[in-house]
């Protein structure tokens, strides 16, 4: 997945000026959901269709970041899909806010990243009695991200044709478990289509640059979850990331952090298998974790990896991951809104705030 974050300078230049219309855009899916564990062998029983619905809008570089990113275009997606087995799972819907990265090329297509992530939803969760074997989803509300390679071909000044392959997922951060989760694999087709609208002037002047400084910055962050078996209460989970990152290139970042954790249902998990670790203390770790991303203005999304090295009592899994987006409140407070996890199984959410501060006095941009 990291390697989907370096997303290369584009060949195609823009135009002297776009409109400023919508673009109203359909696509038609067809793929599985990937069994990512063998709890879920005996789930998914069928190949899933999936639909989605989306508006979007060019961006023409009045902001630095559209610049350096070579004028990306936002919009809003509405995504519906089969889960690959009706009487289990049934469907699913996404509702996100997107981003198309260009990626390069002019000719005879334009290649390009789609980020999306916003509220989900699915139709069918476990249940004791009516639906015990749905070992993946617990909750109708729940996280839907999106990663996506996208080829476009213009056919006329409005119509495009699109062409695409990519993953969806739903989770919900083990806030309720089970929660194995569901990863979509889909390849993909549809048009788009540009309505009519004012024509405005791209600005094409160099982005400003960024300071390359080492910043030092403290993450704090936490949330609920839930541990198996499912109906249990739900226990207190906290981070706190103590990091030295900095700027890559005028779009990336990437740093190192030692973190600490706190998770109150190590010790009630053990005693559900019958180990006496003592008090929820034993729920303490630390470890150590390098990461990287994208900034886009005052939005970065980050890729964590990490190990623990310090734990009262060992975790089960070793090496742990994270995706995390943030949002600059200012230039030293920030919003956290994260999801750790082992591999593909979700340990719990982390909402939080940060501050960060250069190492050193700055001495100047560049």
């Amino acid at each position: 997945m990291c390697s989907l974050l370096t997303v290369r300078a584009a060949t195609q230049q823009p135009a002297d000026s776009v409109q400023t219309g919508w673009r109203i855009q359909s696509r038609f899916h067809y793929g599985f959901v990937m069994s990512h564990t063998k709890k879920m062998g005996h789930l998914i029983t069928q190949h899933s269709r999936a639909a989605e619905l989306c508006v979007s809008q060019q961006t023409r570089g009045t902001r630095s970041w559209e610049r350096a990113y070579n004028y990306p275009e936002k919009g809003l997606m509405l995504f519906y899909t089969e889960l690959g087995n009706p009487v289990l799972l049934g469907h699913g819907l996404g509702f996100a806010p997107y981003i198309h990265l260009p990626l390069g090329g002019n000719f005879p297509a334009v290649t390009r990243l789609r980020i999306a992530t916003g509220p989900g939803w699915v139709e069918k969760t476990f249940d004791r009695i009516e639906n015990h074997k749905n070992t993946a989803m617990s909750s109708h509300i729940n996280i839907f991200i999106q990663l996506m390679w996208d080829a476009r071909w213009k056919l006329s000044d409005r119509l495009n044709l699109h062409a695409g392959i990519g993953l969806s997922h739903f989770s919900n951060g083990a806030f309720k478990t089970p929660n194995l989760g569901l990863n979509l694999m889909t390849v993909n087709t549809g048009f788009s289509w540009g309505t009519s609208g004012q024509s405005q002037t791209v600005v094409h002047d160099a982005p400003e640059p960024v300071d390359h400084a080492w910043q030092a910055s403290l993450t704090l962050g936490g949330g609920l979850k839930e541990i198996v078996p499912p109906g249990t209460d739900k226990y207190r989970a906290c981070t706190a990331i103590l990091a030295l990152s900095r700027r890559g290139g005028l779009k990336g970042e990437y740093g190192a952090a030692l973190e600490g954790f706190y998770d109150a249902s190590v010790y009630h998990q053990a005693l559900a298998d019958s180990i006496d670790i003592g008090s929820e203390a034993a729920g303490t770790r630390m470890g150590v974790s390098v990461y990287g991303g994208l900034v886009m203005g005052r939005l970065h999304v980050l890729l964590f990896q990490g190990a623990y090295l310090v734990a009262a009592y060992p975790a089960r899994k070793p090496i742990f991951h994270r995706l995390a987006i943030r949002y600059d409140v200012n230039d030293h407070w920030y919003a956290n809104f994260s999801l750790k996890t082992h591999l593909f199984d979700a340990d719990y959410l982390e909402l939080g705030a940060g501050f960060r501060m250069p190492v050193k006095k700055k001495k100047g941009a560049g």
